[in-house]
């Protein structure tokens, strides 16, 4: 039973249009994609499919073939930063691949190039290309080193000095001789005028019959009896030997300012050929080149920061010759440098270490000296002692004058 007309034309032709459509665009894609190989297909290509890959990759994170360009012979960091830079030097057109690239100008002068070859022949246009570059790359890079490594000399050296200087450092390790004597009784150890440093680093691993009490502890007890604030006074005076940790060994630091000043030399006669090479360029060039106006006064100036970096160098060397010579063996008239980083490592060390074993309590610590070491096992000391610790360097008294003879260094 009909309820209404159904003309069933009119709706095939209504609900059918989404299905012809599809079709239709499905031809119109088909279309465009043979358009767009038959436009690739119209390029020519001469370089091999990986540096072309390569080189077409590196293009889609710089801002267009003649931007690029215009901002090496611009100069302009703000366009080509450190990393794009980079990026650029890793990709440079070989001499064969711009022989292939000419050899095809030569036949067919109209020639339609790909991207990566394009690329290749418009930034093969500015003189010197790779040293300018390299050149460039050094003066975005080099600040930074120059100034971190003058500041590692500097503390470097602030270091050295302030071992030297403290005063609060003298008093503590009076105490460590003084305990040192008493627990070598009267051995010839025990009449000892100094000791090796190294013995530092093992007081707070010789113990008592207790078994949790450390000679570190017991020289702390001491010093905060003989002045409570040793503790505070030593932390503020080699407050500096908190930020050595990170400082490599002074000869790796020595041959950082050797590599630095050489890569300076090097690059300013680079920038040399370079504005050379650039006076022998096209006017159109030479026009729009500004390596000149932003190098030359980059030079200037960083050669004074490398002249710096030197003096830091020398006054460095020569306050690690100088601590060196303070904590050495008198009667020794050549010094063996020690490691740096052992050395000041083991002050830092110390400084840690006695600041942790000093005694919250005074109360605690009111017993005399000579009894706590009783308490403690003399007997127990001395064995530990021997097998512990370094044995004691006797100084002879009254020996050679430290400034009566130029003392000769080594190093380790």
């Amino acid at each position: 039973m009909n309820l209404f007309d159904f003309n069933e034309n009119e709706f095939v032709d209504a609900f059918s249009i989404s299905a012809t459509g599809k079709k239709q665009k499905n031809k119109i894609g088909e279309q465009q994609s043979k358009n767009k190989k038959r436009k690739t297909d119209d390029v020519k290509r001469v370089l091999d499919s990986k540096t072309s890959q390569s080189v077409a990759i590196m293009l889609k994170s710089l801002p267009g073939i003649e931007q690029t360009y215009y901002a090496i012979l611009q100069m302009d960091k703000d366009v080509l930063n450190e990393d794009k830079l980079t990026k650029i030097i890793g990709a440079l057109p070989k001499p064969d691949e711009l022989a292939q690239i000419k050899a095809e100008e030569k036949k067919d002068a109209n020639v339609k190039w790909d991207k990566p070859e394009r690329y290749f022949k418009i930034i093969a246009k500015i003189p010197t290309l790779a040293l300018r570059l390299r050149t460039w790359k050094f003066t975005v890079t080099i600040t930074t080193s120059l100034e971190e490594t003058t500041q590692i000399l500097m503390t470097f050296t602030a270091a050295c000095e302030a071992l030297q200087k403290s005063t609060t450092l003298v008093k503590l390790l009076s105490v460590v001789l003084t305990v040192g004597n008493y627990l070598n009784g009267k051995t010839k150890r025990g009449q000892a005028d100094g000791f090796d440093i190294k013995v530092l680093r093992k007081l707070r691993d010789t113990k008592g019959l207790d078994g949790h009490t450390t000679l570190l502890k017991f020289v702390a007890e001491t010093c905060q009896r003989i002045d409570a604030s040793i503790k505070d006074r030593l932390n503020t005076e080699l407050r500096i030997l908190n930020k050595t940790g990170n400082i490599p060994e002074f000869k790796e630091i020595d041959s950082m300012v050797n590599a630095l000043e050489s890569m300076f030399k090097t690059n300013v006669k680079n920038a040399g050929k370079v504005s050379n090479a650039i006076k022998n360029a096209p006017e159109e060039i030479k026009r729009q080149d500004r390596f000149a106006q932003v190098v030359d006064p980059f030079f200037e100036k960083a050669k004074k920061q490398v002249n710096n970096m030197l003096f830091e160098r020398k006054q460095a060397k020569c306050a690690y010759e100088k601590v060196a010579d303070y904590f050495s063996d008198a009667m020794k008239d050549t010094v063996k440098l020690p490691s740096s980083t052992e050395f000041l490592g083991t002050f830092r060390d110390l400084v840690s270490a006695f600041s942790k074993a000093w005694p919250e309590d005074v109360k605690a610590v009111e017993k005399p000296n000579k009894m706590k070491l009783q308490q403690l096992g003399a007997k127990a000391m001395i064995n530990a002692l021997k097998k512990g610790i370094p044995k004691l360097r006797t100084i002879k008294k009254g020996g050679k004058s430290r400034g009566k003879k130029q003392k000769q260094y080594t190093s380790t």
